[in-house]
């Protein structure tokens, strides 16, 4: 259309020159991952979140709630974020192991 002020779209110099020195593939670790990376080194992560933990676990993030709201499992909260310790986990799956197998007594009819 004549007249019309639309933005042109950059040319690919124009492109490079606002990507250069930047790898714009780089994708963020996500959020199931228990390791991040910081300056070379490798941290493994010590806090997560209702998701992560339930993840950890195997229960969804709601369970996991009421199990803190229950009080068999400490979190500590960051202003409103509610994360749980890996050790505190750890011990509460080591709380929650049986050595014993429990028998049922067949009734005798």
């Amino acid at each position: 259309m004549v007249g019309t002020n639309y933005p042109q779209s950059p040319t690919s110099d124009q492109q490079e020159s606002h990507t250069k020195g930047r790898d714009v593939h780089k994708r963020s670790p996500t959020s199931d991952q228990q390791e991040t990376h910081t300056k070379g080194r490798d941290v493994h992560k010590r806090l997560f979140t209702l998701n992560e933990a339930g993840v950890y676990i195997g229960l969804s993030h709601w369970r996991v709630r009421a199990i803190i709201y229950s009080g068999q499992l400490a979190y500590v909260r960051l202003g409103r974020r509610i994360l749980i310790d890996v050790k505190d986990l750890d011990a509460f799956i080591d709380s929650k192991k049986q050595r014993e197998c429990v028998r049922h007594s067949r009734r005798e009819v």
